[in-house]
């Protein structure tokens, strides 16, 4: 895994445990922190500990480690989760990404939006990313709305800090100082980037949570704002079918998107 958090990730990694576990089963979970040398080593790890499996969140990047496509070349159980490696043969679950920023956009226009603007990290290489974006684009032509400039902020690669950066909270600022008037409503990839517009909105009185509607994928159960929640526990029960199915010498080529539960603002 890459990482997670109380956002994603917890709910999915305890549910495949349990499931697995009545399978008879027992995990092994180990982190990469984001880091490709990191997850190579945390590979060979669970290779030494002779599993039977891998489940895998593959790093964000351009090019697929080496060490999973060799894996996966020599016919042994993958998985690949949250994520789509593009051209390669291997099973993967996750979410209807474009699906589910579709639906935002749809919510939005719903409370009146006319006027988006769509926010991300660095998408190059990330296939969820690339899937919400392609998603927000073919909504907004479905529902005639007007497609403000993009926003991109840098990638958090703090796993402990759960505040904004202060270099994302200015080029929020300068984003919506440039749409000011323009715009009503945001469109957000990931949870993780909302506090810095949230942040920057204080700080140059955007309005942004109130004339400007905000909205992402994602985010803690107390979150206020409208969201898609990614739903883990079907995710995991889907990993797990086709992770045994390879165990037990079946064949388990399938590319399983799994749709996103839209949670209206609080």
């Amino acid at each position: 895994m890459e990482h997670v958090s109380s956002s994603f990730g917890l709910d999915l990694l305890y549910k495949i445990d349990r499931t697995l576990e009545e399978s008879g089963y027992k995990m092994i979970t180990r982190f990469s922190y984001y880091g490709r040398e990191k997850e190579t080593e945390e590979i060979d790890f669970l290779l030494q500990s002779q599993i039977e499996g891998l489940i895998v969140m593959p790093c964000h990047g351009v090019y697929y480690n080496p060490r999973i496509l060799k894996l996966i070349l020599e016919g042994f159980p993958v998985v690949v989760i949250d994520k789509k490696m593009e051209g390669i043969s291997v099973p993967s679950v996750r979410t209807d990404n474009k699906q589910a920023i579709k639906t935002l956009v749809k919510y939005l226009w719903e409370q009146g939006c006319r006027k988006l603007g769509f926010a991300s990290s660095e998408i190059v290489g990330t296939s969820s990313l690339q899937e919400r974006k392609s998603g927000f684009y073919e909504a907004a032509v479905e529902y005639s709305i007007e497609v403000l400039p993009e926003c991109e902020l840098k990638f958090d690669l703090d796993i402990y800090n759960h505040s904004a950066g202060e270099e994302n909270i200015e080029k929020a600022a300068a984003y919506l100082t440039q749409v000011k008037g323009k715009i009503d409503g945001i469109v957000c990839t990931e949870y993780s980037l909302v506090p810095a517009f949230m942040e920057a909105s204080k700080r140059i009185h955007a309005s942004v949570g109130e004339d400007i509607q905000i909205c992402c994928v994602d985010g803690p159960e107390d979150l206020t704002i409208p969201h898609m929640k990614q739903n883990e526990i079907e995710m995991a029960d889907k990993i797990v079918k086709l992770l045994t199915a390879q165990i037990n010498g079946a064949g388990a080529g399938k590319d399983i998107l799994v749709p996103a539960i839209l949670k209206e603002e609080k």
